[in-house]
């Protein structure tokens, strides 16, 4: 309130010769287009966060994997040691991944560093994607091997980590990541509803196991993905542009149609001279044309020479 009245003071502004009216004036001016900046402001950032949510999908779904153990397997049986039956779609027939993105399809394992899993060596991993018309819709069989760790490196990560795993913050665990597709691209009319895991070896210890399908962006998916500061910046701006274009096209319209046509400069209209307007002033008063209409001349009959037959009458003078 302070500011205000200091601003609306004829005082303060007495040395500029401007007066108190002029002040108000573009006071609201400034206020009213401040306003208006914001709230552009506001529905542009608005926009963006709609097209952002709307546009852009997760980029990964993770789905649990609960191995079933069988109790044991038959000689030359090709049944797998270890199985799990990953339900994706919840209805067996809604359409969980989108049809035109592009997913990497792993299964991720979390197993403990024990002398048991250092001594498996290689072991294999099978994915089954199910349909939702019962057939498959991708197979594929991937080999996995335990990252390596010298007895150096794990007694320094033990002693690193040895408080930590005194209180139960943490545990001896190692991520295995078996990359089963790289490029999978769900059908549109056949849907992935249920996924099948498999793992060969039934000596393998695991604490967890679940299938990822992460997204692979492209285009301007990519760009507001990985550059959303850039992105939404360059957004928000042209939003802007567009809005002023419309409010300023849309003033020029509404005034137009309220005050009528804004009149010319007077250093800009033409110059007419003052015979000019008094003649048109003349014109337009008596309803004459400027010019006066050509007349032609009147015509004469030419004088005959014939002489009368009739005798002139004499006066009683003569």
């Amino acid at each position: 309130m302070v500011l205000l009245r200091s601003i609306t003071d004829p005082q303060t502004w007495a040395p500029y010769n401007v007066d108190r009216a002029t002040v108000k004036h573009w006071l609201v001016q400034c206020i009213l287009a401040s306003a208006a900046l914001v709230a552009m402001l506001s529905i542009a950032v608005g926009l963006y966060g709609l097209l952002y949510y709307t546009f852009i999908p997760p980029q990964s779904k993770q789905f649990p994997a609960y191995l079933q153990y069988p109790q044991g397997t038959a000689a030359g049986s090709k049944v797998p040691a270890a199985t799990a039956r990953v339900p994706i779609s919840s209805n067996n027939r809604a359409q969980v991944l989108s049809s035109t993105q592009t997913y990497t399809v792993s299964v991720d394992l979390v197993v403990p560093t024990s002398p048991a899993n250092r001594r498996q060596g290689n072991f294999m991993v099978g994915l089954d994607l199910v349909g939702s018309s019962g057939d498959k819709c991708y197979s594929e069989q991937r080999p996995a091997l335990l990252p390596y760790q010298s007895t150096v490196v794990r007694a320094i990560r033990t002693l690193f980590q040895a408080l930590p795993l005194a209180l139960q913050w943490t545990r001896e665990a190692q991520d295995v990541r078996v990359v089963m597709a790289e490029a999978y691209t769900d059908a549109r009319y056949n849907p992935a509803v249920e996924a099948y895991v498999a793992i060969s070896n039934p000596a393998l210890q695991v604490y967890s196991a679940r299938v990822s399908f992460d997204i692979q962006y492209s285009g301007l998916r990519y760009w507001m993905y990985y550059w959303p500061w850039t992105s939404a910046t360059a957004f928000v701006a042209l939003a802007l542009f567009w809005q002023m274009v419309l409010a300023l096209f849309s003033w020029h319209i509404l005034s137009t149609y309220i005050y009528g046509p804004v009149p010319m400069p007077e250093d800009q209209r033409p110059l007419i001279s003052r015979s000019t307007l008094s003649s048109l002033s003349g014109a337009i008063d008596h309803q004459q044309p400027l010019a006066p209409a050509v007349q032609s001349p009147p015509v004469v009959e030419p004088i005959s020479e014939t002489p009368s037959t009739s005798s002139p009458r004499l006066s009683a003078s003569d």
